[in-house]
């Protein structure tokens, strides 16, 4: 019950971030005085668009795909949690799990996104938890996301995004 509590309590503080986000998009553009017509049709203007699991905003760069991925990702490992914290399981086998199950998705078409450093923060600090949480290590335990990695047989994940793109 503390776990789930906890994952609504993350949850909850997502979404009023991201809404937050979207004002201050709202704020940037001023998409009012823009009429596009096609065959003398106005098309509609929209915020986001979403295709096959990808966003695309309005502002263009990578943040709308980003997060889209992420909550895929934390849908994915909420729904497998039962089976990431089991310490029946090895590390190793759980890495395995996470890396194929999670990862995989949280870093689908990573290779057509044009990243900066905060984009890039954004997804280390969610692997991070993710990781913590696996690993049954609180923030406060001092232990490094290297030392996580190593236990679940990992490689860091810049260097998973710098081999998608190479591909």
């Amino acid at each position: 019950v503390f776990i789930w509590n906890k994952i609504n309590e993350w949850k909850r503080r997502r979404v009023a971030e991201e809404d937050n986000d979207e004002d201050r998009i709202e704020d940037r553009m001023n998409v009012s005085d823009v009429s596009i017509d096609l065959d003398d049709e106005p098309l509609e203007i929209v915020k986001s668009f979403c295709y096959l699991g990808d966003v695309t905003g309005s502002c263009g760069g990578c943040s709308d795909a980003i997060t889209a991925r992420l909550r895929s990702a934390w849908k994915n490992f909420c729904d497998l949690l039962p089976i990431l914290t089991d310490r029946a399981i090895s590390l190793q086998g759980i890495g395995y799990a996470y890396s194929s199950c999670i990862r995989s998705v949280m870093l689908y078409a990573c290779q057509t996104w044009a990243t900066n450093v905060e984009d890039v923060n954004r997804l280390k600090r969610n692997e991070y938890a993710m990781l913590r949480w696996i690993c049954h290590v609180r923030i406060v335990d001092r232990i490094s996301t290297e030392e996580l990695r190593r236990r679940l047989s990992l490689k860091p994940l810049e260097d998973v995004i710098r081999w998608a793109r190479l591909r």
